[in-house]
C-alpha cells in the first residue's frame, strides 16, 4: 500500500511539472497566443503592422554613406561604409540636429567595407565585413576600440593601430572562395551587436530568403564565425542590428525588388541559449520605403523601448533622398509580452513591464530602474 502511495505521488508530481512547462506562444498580441504556455517556443504569429518612424533630421553631406550606429554617452556614434576614398573615421552625431560633434580618426587600418558598429560597456566594435562585391573576401575583420580613447577631450581624436584590437574571422561553413560577382553571395554581412560575451552577426541574404546568425568571440585573434540559427526574411536584406534588452533585439531591412520597401524586425522573448531566432518572437513591422526615408542601413536602441534608425543617401533615376535619422518606439508591440512574462530571476540587461506604475523597467544588476518612454 505504501509503495502504491509513493508511486501515485511521483506520477502526480511529474504530471504537475509537465503541466507547468507547457510550450507555445506566450505573447498576448499574437494571433496564436497560448494562454497556458509557460515556455515561449518562437511560434508566435502576428497580424500585419505598419509604422512611420518620425523624422529627426538630415545628416551632413559628409555622411551620405551612413551605415552603422550605436547610442552612447549622449550621442549617436556611426560611420560611412566602404568605397574608394572612404575615410577610417568614427563620428559622434547630435541626437537632435544630426550635426557632427566629434570625429575619431584611425590610422594604420582600412575601411574596405565598414557596415555596422556594436558596443559593450567598455569598447566599440566596428565591422569591416561587407562582402557583396565578389563574396570571396579572406580579410573579414572587426576592429575593437576602447571607449577610454574616444572619451578623451577634443573635437578630433587620432587613434593608431597599436591601440586597436583586430578580430579576424571567416565563416565556419564557407569553403568555396570563388568570386561570385556583385550581390551574389550568402556570405555578406551588414548587421552586428555584442551580447552575452560574443559578437552576433546577421548576414545580408543575397542568395535565398534566409539571414544566418553567426557568433564570433569578442577577443582579438583569428576565429571561425559559428553558425547558430537563421531567419526567413522573405527576400528582405538585413542591413543593421542592435540589442535592446537581455532578451530583445531589432533588425533593419529593405527589399531592392520592391523599390526599397523597408521594415524593422523585432526579436524578443528568446531564452538563455544562443538560438535567438528559434526561441524568440519574430515580429515584422513595415515602414515607408527608400523613396520616402532613404536606403535604411543602420539602427540602434537608446533604451529598451526606443531608439533611432539611419538611412544613407538614396539616388536612383529621378529620386534623390538625403541621408537622415528617424526615431522609433517599440512599447506598443512589446508591452503585453513583458507584462505577461515576468522574469523571476533578473539578469543584468533584463526588461519588464511594471503595471503598477505603467512603465517599463530595466535591471542594472542591482535595481530595477524606470525606462523613459
Amino acid at each position: 500500500m505504501v509503495k502504491h502511495i509513493i508511486l501515485w505521488v511521483i506520477v502526480a508530481f511529474c504530471y504537475q511539472n509537465l503541466q507547468a512547462q507547457v510550450q507555445g506562444c506566450t505573447d498576448p498580441q499574437a494571433t496564436n497566443f497560448t494562454v497556458n504556455a509557460t515556455i515561449n517556443n518562437g511560434s508566435c504569429v502576428y497580424a500585419d503592422q505598419n509604422y512611420t518612424p518620425p523624422f529627426i533630421n538630415n545628416l551632413p553631406a559628409s555622411l551620405s554613406g551612413w551605415s552603422g550606429m550605436v547610442y552612447w554617452d549622449g550621442f549617436f556614434w556611426g560611420h560611412n561604409d566602404g568605397g574608394s576614398g572612404v575615410r577610417t573615421y568614427l563620428y559622434a552625431v547630435d541626437t537632435t540636429t544630426a550635426a557632427i560633434k566629434k570625429v575619431i580618426k584611425f590610422t594604420g587600418i582600412t575601411n574596405v567595407d565598414w557596415e555596422d558598429i556594436g558596443q559593450d560597456s567598455l569598447n566599440f566594435y566596428i565591422g569591416d565585413f561587407g562582402n557583396n562585391a565578389s563574396g570571396n573576401r579572406k580579410n573579414l575583420k572587426i576592429y575593437k576600440i576602447s571607449k577610454s580613447f574616444v572619451k578623451a577631450a577634443g573635437d578630433t581624436i587620432v587613434i593608431g593601430i597599436d591601440s586597436i584590437g583586430v578580430i579576424n574571422f571567416k565563416y565556419s561553413d564557407q569553403t568555396d572562395f570563388t568570386a561570385t560577382g556583385g550581390n551574389k553571395t550568402r556570405y555578406d554581412c551588414e548587421a552586428m551587436f555584442f551580447h552575452r560575451d560574443s559578437l552576433h552577426l546577421f548576414t545580408k541574404n543575397w542568395i535565398g530568403n534566409y539571414s544566418v546568425h553567426y557568433t564570433v568571440p569578442a577577443i582579438p585573434g583569428t576565429w571561425l564565425a559559428t553558425r547558430q540559427d537563421s531567419l526567413n526574411t522573405g527576400g528582405y536584406l538585413i542591413t543593421g542590428a542592435d540589442i535592446g534588452a537581455e532578451d530583445q533585439f531589432i533588425l533593419s531591412a529593405y527589399n531592392l525588388s520592391l523599390l526599397g520597401a523597408s521594415q524593422i524586425i523585432l526579436i524578443y522573448g528568446f531564452d538563455s541559449t544562443v538560438f535567438y531566432f528559434n526561441t524568440g518572437n519574430k515580429r515584422i513591422i513595415q515602414i515607408p520605403g527608400a523613396l520616402q526615408i532613404g536606403q535604411l542601413e543602420a539602427i540602434c536602441y537608446i533604451n529598451g523601448i526606443r531608439g533611432a534608425m539611419g538611412s544613407e543617401r538614396f539616388k536612383q533615376l529621378i529620386f534623390d533622398v538625403t541621408q537622415n535619422l528617424r526615431r522609433f518606439t517599440t512599447n506598443q508591440w512589446v508591452t503585453d509580452h513583458y507584462q505577461h512574462n515576468v522574469l523571476p530571476l533578473p539578469e543584468s540587461g533584463s526588461m519588464r513591464y511594471n503595471a503598477e506604475i505603467d512603465s517599463f523597467e530595466y535591471f542594472d544588476g542591482k535595481d530595477w530602474r524606470v525606462i523613459v518612454k
